[in-house]
């Protein structure tokens, strides 16, 4: 199964949880045929609902680690003392940590105190197969919050919201059980001063 067909199921799992029950066949037009109006709703709102499930965890499936050889940088985010920068990984869409140093992400560059990193992110991990059922799951009820007012009507966006924030909520904690050692990354004080 193509990465395509793979929208496709789960948008059509999106619809079926809004009450949709004509099934989209496609989220790309083929040659002389138009998209439904279900099919253009779902193209255009898939792939940033499955960025957004990405960046709302350190997802164990998606998580990757590398290291970087930082270069100087000569930003003053540290009070004058010396910082060092590295490029965001490729396929990154969330920076989870940097060796336990307090980091800042700047435009395609990762900013830190330390010279040589190890590096943890999510990877833009495109492959549903891939992906654990119930963060599936959760990008279903993402992509259905997302797409409700525009196949329902006006309104239907508040309940579809309650669903993901719930589905969410049941898969970050499934993924925190089976990675017990990893607790999600604080933010550190220093850094949320300096972004104020």
């Amino acid at each position: 199964m193509n990465f395509e067909d793979q929208a496709v199921r789960l948008c059509n799992i999106a619809l079926l949880d809004l009450g949709n029950r004509v099934p989209i066949r496609r989220l790309v037009p083929e040659t002389g045929a138009a998209l439904s109006a279900n099919e253009v709703i779902c193209a255009e709102k898939y792939d940033l609902a499955r960025r957004t499930v990405l960046r709302a965890h350190a997802w164990n499936f998606a998580s990757r680690e590398t290291h970087a050889c930082p270069s100087p940088w000569h930003g003053n985010y540290y009070g004058g003392v010396q910082a060092w920068r590295f490029k965001v990984p490729a396929g990154c869409v969330r920076v989870v940590r940097c060796e336990g140093w307090a980091f800042r992400v700047i435009g395609d560059w990762v900013v830190t105190r330390s010279q040589v990193q190890s590096v943890e992110y999510t990877e833009d991990v495109e492959d549903l197969r891939a992906w654990d059922p119930i963060t599936y799951r959760a990008l279903a009820a993402r992509l259905a919050a997302d797409i409700a007012d525009a196949v329902c009507g006006s309104g239907a966006r508040d309940r579809a919201e309650a669903v993901y924030t719930g589905a969410l909520e049941s898969a970050k904690k499934q993924d925190a059980r089976e990675a017990p050692d990893r607790d999600e990354p604080v933010d550190n004080p220093v850094w949320e001063a300096m972004r104020r």
